[in-house]
């Protein structure tokens, strides 16, 4: 038999060094269907996912060491990914306006950029998609949600869904989960005496609304088969390939919301997996806490956050300016999470 767990937390016992197998701990785990999937990520990608979760690991142990308070290093990771967005929105500023310009003029008129062999028109992405954030904010303000809070939160879904889906797509990770939840971030920024107790309550569902993670968000995997349509350079609107992704979506839908109330009734849902079934107590007695002692801004976890950005910029310029630099960005926009924690490391 090969052992595929090496356990380390006989040799942490005590602090600071406890923070190294703590939360999501140091682990040295043994997935041969990981080592496989491995072989066909960059190199750069590789090393900077095991890189920076160290480089996390021991900053927690110094923040225990020192007896930081409201600074972790999730707060970093909020910073990074929305630098990371932002620089990626301006270098892509040219194509976008260029896709907007098509959008809302005449087609025939418009020659600014050619869309015949994507999946989609660009005029029908970009509507698809404003007209799915309007569905989402009305829904979310039915529910009692603010206005504001709203229109950050899909913000904040759209940045985190497009983060993960780069880590699919670009990088070819076989699964990711960014570091942090618009919960998290809003709290930090806000406190939750300004959030308000309607606002806490829907922001706490994260679990069931938030695509941080790339195994619940279709856009990871959408892109990912456009892209490697169009890498074989296969006719993707020829092939009706977003059509029938889309029936495959709802085909999908029905399945699964049949076989699991089928198997919640017959087993019952507490004697599932808990990170699937369970979770919905862990949200309400988060909400609960924060409405009973509500916060204030925290000012240490928004530097933290600076931080981080200050980072990512400093990733990012020397990943573009220099051939020889070994890290990627998006192995510091993980964070400490379960996917490095669990099957990256």
């Amino acid at each position: 038999n090969i052992p595929l767990d090496y356990p380390i937390r006989q040799f942490f016992p005590n602090k600071p060094w406890l923070a190294i197998v703590s939360g999501w701990p140091l682990l040295f785990r043994l997935r041969l269907s990981v080592v496989g999937v491995t072989y066909f990520l960059l190199p750069d990608v590789t090393i900077s996912i095991w890189f920076f979760f160290l480089f996390y690991k021991f900053q927690e142990v110094a923040i225990s060491a020192f007896s930081i308070a409201r600074v972790n290093t999730q707060q970093q990771v909020m910073g990074a990914v929305l630098v990371l967005m932002a620089v990626s929105t301006w270098q892509a500023r040219k194509h976008l306006l260029a896709v907007c310009q098509k959008t809302f003029t005449n087609p025939v008129d418009s020659v600014l950029i050619d869309d015949k062999n994507e999946p989609l028109s660009y005029r029908s992405a970009l509507l698809g998609m404003v007209g799915g954030f309007v569905f989402m904010g009305m829904m979310a303000v039915t529910m009692g949600m603010s206005v504001w809070i709203a229109i950050l939160f899909i913000l904040l879904m759209w940045i985190l869904a497009t983060t993960a889906a780069w880590h699919v797509s670009n990088a070819g990770c076989l699964l990711v989960n960014v570091g942090f939840t618009p919960f998290s971030f809003f709290r930090m920024i806000f406190g939750g005496r300004a959030l308000g107790v309607r606002n806490l309550i829907l922001l706490s569902f994260d679990r069931s609304s938030i695509p941080n993670w790339s195994s619940q968000s279709l856009m990871a995997y959408s892109i990912q088969n456009f892209r490697l349509a169009n890498i074989h350079h296969l006719p993707s609107r020829n092939m009706r390939l977003t059509q029938w992704m889309l029936l495959a979506v709802v085909l999908s839908i029905v399945i699964t919301f049949f076989t699991t109330l089928t198997w919640i009734h017959r087993k019952g849902a507490v004697n599932l997996t808990h990170w699937i079934f369970n979770v919905g107590p862990g949200a309400m007695r988060r909400s609960v806490n924060e409405i009973l002692n509500p916060s204030s801004p925290n000012l240490p976890g928004i530097l933290s956050a600076g931080t981080g950005g200050i980072i990512m910029s400093g990733l990012i310029f020397m990943r573009q300016r220099f051939l020889w630099w070994p890290f990627h960005p998006l192995g510091y926009a993980l964070g400490v999470t379960w996917a490095p924690s669990r099957l990256w490391f």
